[in-house]
């Protein structure tokens, strides 16, 4: 007589929690309301074969609304001008038009998946749209 055994194994996978998980969680817990800032951004595109990057200061507080200051900038003219240049024109828009709930950094607007942590101790996270729909969405860029 001949016994046939099959066993069923489930795939277990041991997932290691990215260390830019916390960073995330504790941002998101955040309460809504927007705080004064003040922060150094550096800003970086690429289209093709061309490239651009910008360094800004940027600040929010209720009383001046949002402003910013290229402090650096090099590589492409066009990026610079037409998408980095025009990003910052236009997160400043949407705040003085108190626009901001459409595109705040938060789960009903983006997706973020954690990407470790750099050299200097910041975390590395990736943002996407959290629905189809604001990946379809049009936006002009001025001068385009």
């Amino acid at each position: 007589m001949l016994f046939l055994a099959v066993a069923y194994v489930s795939t277990v996978r041991a997932t290691v929690p990215d260390p830019a998980e916390a960073p995330i969680k504790q941002f998101l817990a955040q309460d809504d309301a927007q705080p004064a800032y003040r922060a150094v951004r550096r800003l970086e595109a690429v289209s093709g074969s061309r490239t651009g990057w910008m360094e800004a200061i940027t600040e929010y507080s209720r009383s001046t609304g949002f402003r910013y200051e290229v402090t650096g900038e090099g590589g492409s003219a066009l990026i610079r001008s037409r998408v980095l240049r025009a990003l910052l024109e236009g997160e400043q828009d949407v705040i003085a038009r108190n626009e901001t709930a459409r595109s705040s950094l938060d789960p009903s607007n983006y997706r973020f998946t954690p990407n470790g942590i750099d050299r200097d101790g910041l975390a590395n996270v990736l943002l996407s749209p959290a629905t189809a729909g604001s990946r379809n969405e049009t936006r002009r860029v001025p001068g385009g």
